[in-house]
């Protein structure tokens, strides 16, 4: 259990330093097309074990959003944003249960639930958080052509990298 725990945070400040450091620092703005975020962050508490509490869950989403806003000069956009997807977790897995239900210590990873069903927690949870994200962003009906096109090219960017990660470190715990 200790090992899960240190594994998680590792990856949580491992994935905070990826998003400040790397992502923060490159500009996808393309002229006439400003429509790029990269959002690798929220794997940290996507890959969390699915009996994590509510309040360590929710805890963690925020403090770990509060310290890239930190970095990003976005006053709890980020932070708002993954802490929707960390309430949202919870249903989530419970509609992705499988029909056994999950062990006693179940993880949210690759290994333990198939590809298939990771590429689909993940698409929800990651899906959630950019059109929260967005949302909280711009804040306008009148930009509703500007939200819909800023999360679904920054969502499958950041699923992407996020896929690439999971088959590229292969995290078990």
């Amino acid at each position: 259990m200790n090992n899960i725990i240190i594994r998680n945070i590792i990856r949580f400040f491992f994935l905070l330093i990826i998003q400040i450091i790397l992502f923060n620092g490159i500009e996808l703005n393309v002229p006439e097309f400003t429509y790029l975020k990269v959002f690798v962050y929220p794997l940290a508490i996507l890959l969390l074990p699915v009996a994590t509490p509510s309040i360590v869950l929710i805890g963690s989403a925020f403090l770990l959003g509060t310290i890239v806003d930190a970095f990003y000069n976005s006053p709890g956009v980020h932070a708002g944003a993954l802490v929707f997807m960390a309430f949202c977790r919870p249903y989530i897995l419970k509609y992705l249960e499988p029909q056994g239900g999950f062990g006693v210590n179940a993880l949210t990873t690759k290994e333990q639930n198939g590809a298939a069903w990771f590429f689909l927690f993940s698409a929800i949870l990651l899906g959630l958080h950019v059109i929260s994200y967005f949302i909280l962003e711009i804040f306008s009906f009148k930009a509703a052509l500007d939200i819909f096109l800023s999360s679904l090219c920054s969502f499958i960017l950041s699923w992407i990298l996020i896929l690439i990660y999971i088959f590229l470190i292969n995290p078990k715990t």
